[in-house]
């Protein structure tokens, strides 16, 4: 249970870090970073599960990235409510308009962390299957 709530705490870090770096690159003239810094998102994420992966099962790996997925979406309402309102300036919060605009987030973000969390599961799931002498029921 402790090394799920750190997997989780560590998935929504890197979240909370990708959407924090990308919005304060944004806010500078023209900068290009912030497309290296989503690429940085992406592999860290992909890297993410591709270890976590290797600690948890499948089932547990699909309550993690659903997980994080919810805290991603969180943590991108506080950021642009308290920290940057300019970003939300077109929204009431929890108006009608919000809250349709959050769900569709909402399941945008869990869809992307349902193909990483399946590329993930089937990468380690062709790992074990390739190591003769390993234990595969662990990948299950």
């Amino acid at each position: 249970m402790v090394r799920f709530g750190f997997l989780t705490v560590a998935g929504s870090v890197i979240s909370f870090a990708s959407l924090l770096g990308f919005v304060l690159l944004a806010s500078a003239n023209g900068s290009q970073l912030r497309y290296l810094l989503m690429l940085f998102y992406v592999l860290a994420t992909v890297g993410f599960f591709l270890f976590a992966a290797r600690l948890i099962s499948v089932y547990s790996l699909v309550i993690l990235g659903s997980l994080v997925a919810l805290l991603s979406v969180c943590i991108q309402q506080v950021l642009g409510f308290c920290c940057f309102p300019g970003l939300v300036k077109d929204l009431a919060p929890f108006g009608l308009d919000h809250l349709r605009t959050v769900i569709q987030v909402f399941f945008i973000t869990m869809s992307w962390y349902v193909v990483v969390v399946c590329v993930a599961a089937a990468v380690m799931r062709k790992k074990a299957l390739a190591s003769p002498g390993t234990n595969n029921n662990d990948v299950a």
